[in-house]
């Protein structure tokens, strides 16, 4: 599997917080992801994160995106409280998604008139579907 860094040193933080909580938080965890973790991380690198500090300064993005799944799909047990977990990715989705139109369109109003635009990866899909 070609995993870029990025991904490597998220699955090592993740591999870090999951043997500091503990065997009772791993056995929900599915097998095959734990192995992911394990087997994908990036060797050489131990994360430095002081559980007695918030994590969401410690660790990268793409950690805590992790920790959210497996909490949504692992460890959350009550239905109000997996249901307003959901509520609130969805809404960090939509903020995010967001933001970059945002973004987007003050980089399209940046350009000067004459500038080729680079089509990205969803407009370049889009417009695969609608030939397609």
């Amino acid at each position: 599997m070609d995993l870029n860094f990025n991904k490597r040193y998220a699955y090592s933080e993740v591999y870090t917080i999951l043997n500091w909580l503990g065997d009772d938080y791993k056995r929900k965890v599915p097998q095959n992801l734990l192995q992911l973790f394990k087997l994908e991380r990036k060797f050489g690198y131990e994360p430095d994160i002081d559980f007695s500090k918030p994590l969401t300064d410690q660790v990268r993005q793409e950690t805590k995106d992790i920790i959210a799944y497996l909490q949504y799909s692992c460890w959350l047990e009550e239905p109000n409280k997996r249901a307003a977990l959901k509520s609130r990715i969805e809404e960090n989705a939509r903020r995010v998604k967001e933001e970059k139109r945002i973004k987007r369109q003050r980089e399209l109003a940046n350009r000067s008139e004459g500038e080729d635009i680079p089509l990205t990866a969803a407009v370049d899909q889009a417009l695969s579907n609608l030939q397609g």
